[in-house]
């Protein structure tokens, strides 16, 4: 069914239910079950009531869906370029992560483990390697000081520029 918010979904009547519910499967399906003797109609105005939940819902599936489509590449593409950094830098680090953050694109440990955003595969290359540099020179200052800013700048050129660039593109 199709209605003017403009979620389709499709609609089970079952005995055995005692209340309307709404689920969303992992296909993207929007599926409304109603207990026997719930109009269609009301079921309708359920969805409608539910539309922000739903749409919500289905957001977050997509953003899943496409970090498990992407996070094998960016781990590929953090393990050859990491070491590199790690070397010019002549720093050691732990363990790479990749995850799905919505506000961070990487950071850095005390005990030398990394974590990036698996969006770093959308930058482009100069970005990718000022984000990968800026965490590992955490592990020769574990702060934003001068020092830090100076390992920065050793490899990757003016870091403020680099910086304001990747800060004013958006996370997904």
């Amino acid at each position: 069914m199709l209605f003017s918010t403009h979620i389709s979904f499709t609609h089970h009547t079952s005995a055995r239910a005692k209340r309307i519910r709404l689920a969303i499967m992992a296909s993207g399906e929007v599926v409304l079950t109603t207990p026997a003797g719930v109009s269609v109609r009301a079921g309708e105005r359920f969805v409608r009531r539910h539309a922000r939940w739903v749409m919500r819902q289905k957001r977050t599936l997509l953003r899943r869906r496409e970090y498990l489509e992407h996070r094998e590449r960016a781990r590929e593409f953090l393990s050859a370029r990491v070491p590199f950094f790690a070397s010019v830098l002549g720093v050691s680090f732990s363990r790479i992560f990749v995850r799905d953050q919505k506000t961070r694109w990487g950071s850095c440990s005390r005990s030398g483990n990394l974590n990036f955003n698996y969006r770093i595969v959308f930058l482009p290359p100069h970005l990718q390697d000022y984000l990968i540099v800026h965490e590992l020179a955490h592990r020769v200052e574990m702060n934003h000081s001068v020092r830090f800013w100076d390992v920065v700048r050793s490899v990757v050129g003016d870091p403020l520029v680099l910086r304001r660039e990747l800060l004013g593109r958006r996370m997904g």
